[in-house]
């Protein structure tokens, strides 16, 4: 699923796309601020202001958040089965 948030800037046209990713998979490390989230196809820069990754360590999780640059910050997790 991918949600995209169209943001309009003070008057000058510019337009501003910001996509709302999701990602399954094990979160396996911790960088400094920052988490390892290993998918089948992909590994993934994960860190969250509002949930506390640690709590998720070693464990399949499916994330959503937008990307900042190569980190995705996370702002819903499940456990996945």
């Amino acid at each position: 699923m991918v949600l995209v948030l169209v943001i309009m800037t003070g008057g000058c046209g510019k337009i501003e796309k910001t996509t709302v990713e999701e990602k399954t998979g094990v979160i396996v490390a911790r960088i400094s601020d920052e988490y390892i989230l290993n998918s089948e196809k992909e590994t993934v820069n994960v860190a969250s202001r509002k949930i506390n990754l640690e709590e998720y360590m070693n464990k399949k999780v499916r994330v959503k958040g937008m990307f900042s640059g190569t980190t995705l910050y996370v702002d819903e997790i499940e456990k996945e089965d």
